[in-house]
């Protein structure tokens, strides 16, 4: 079929009567229908499939009324195959295969294949595939293959592979590989590699690779490496590498590296404190009194100043 060109112009020609160049399409502005010439026929032909008949167009005034598009497909390939009833479409190959209904992709490959009921891909190659219900997918690779049903992604790489179900991954690679369900990623690399369910990671770097099950990292690079699960890190670096599982470390470079398993630290200092005993307390600063007398109810207390570990006597 050769080549066709659309041409913008006005015609000071009763409708009816107009005959264009063959294969020329025009506008009649009486009955607001897209018309084709075939060089001979005046009035030309009303489009109203796609060529073979299995489509029919809505017309120009089919516009918030029961004769408009139940679905919309803009774009090569868009919406191709098995779109779903009220999905949208818009981009080269979005939403090309069994899009759901309701569904939205927007952008080159967006929801390309299997994209869930009202689930949102904006941006390219987002959702692209397997994209699940109610899934939002926002921003380059977001939510690329794999992102489960009800999760959120949004920025450049986020949530990229098997985002888990319930998830939110926000901010450049946040949760971009293995993130678990229910967790949550929010900064740029947060939860970036293999964050576990119910993890949440808060902060640049934070909880960024292999962070356990139900563990919260909040802070620029807490949790960073190798988190355990159910442990807490807050604070600059806190916990930021090999962090025991139920370790709690607050304060700017807190049990930053191998902190023991149930063991507490807290560090006031602004330099690094660690503890690699399993369930002991490390606190700094504590401030030291003389000729102090006992009250009662107390237990006395004895602190080491060297390594902030505090224990008392029974």
């Amino acid at each position: 079929m050769a080549t066709r060109q659309i041409i913008s112009k006005n015609i000071n020609v009763a409708s009816g009567d107009y005959i264009g160049k063959d294969g020329e399409l025009w506008i009649d502005t009486v009955s607001n229908l897209l018309k084709i010439s075939d060089g001979a026929t005046p009035g030309g032909v009303v489009v109203t499939t796609d060529g073979g008949g299995g489509i029919t167009w809505a017309s120009i005034t089919d516009i918030n009324n029961g004769s408009g598009p139940s679905r919309i497909a803009v774009g090569f390939d868009a919406g191709s195959t098995s779109q779903g009833t009220s999905g949208i479409a818009i981009g080269n190959a979005a939403g090309s295969n069994t899009q759901g209904n309701f569904a939205v992709a927007i952008g080159a490959t967006a929801a390309q294949t299997t994209q869930g009921s009202e689930a949102v891909a904006i941006g390219q190659a987002a959702g692209s595939t397997n994209q699940g219900e109610s899934a939002v997918a926002v921003g380059y690779r977001a939510g690329y293959t794999g992102q489960s049903s009800n999760a959120v992604a949004v920025g450049f790489n986020a949530g990229n592979a098997t985002q888990g179900e319930d998830a939110v991954a926000i901010g450049l690679s946040a949760g971009e590989t293995n993130q678990g369900a229910n967790a949550i990623a929010i900064g740029d690399d947060a939860g970036k590699t293999n964050q576990g369910g119910s993890a949440v990671a808060l902060g640049p770097g934070a909880g960024q690779n292999t962070q356990g099950i139900s563990a919260v990292a909040i802070g620029v690079a807490a949790g960073g490496t190798t988190q355990g699960g159910s442990a807490v890190a807050i604070g600059y670096t806190a916990g930021l590498t090999n962090q025991g599982a139920n370790a709690i470390a607050i304060g700017e470079e807190a049990g930053q590296t191998n902190q023991a398993a149930k063991s507490i630290v807290i560090n006031a200092t602004g330099a690094v404190l660690n503890n690699i005993v399993a369930d002991t307390f490390v606190v700094k600063p504590v401030r030291g009194e003389l000729g102090f007398n006992l009250p009662a109810g107390f237990k006395q207390v004895a602190y080491n100043p060297t390594t902030g570990e505090f224990i008392y006597y029974d």
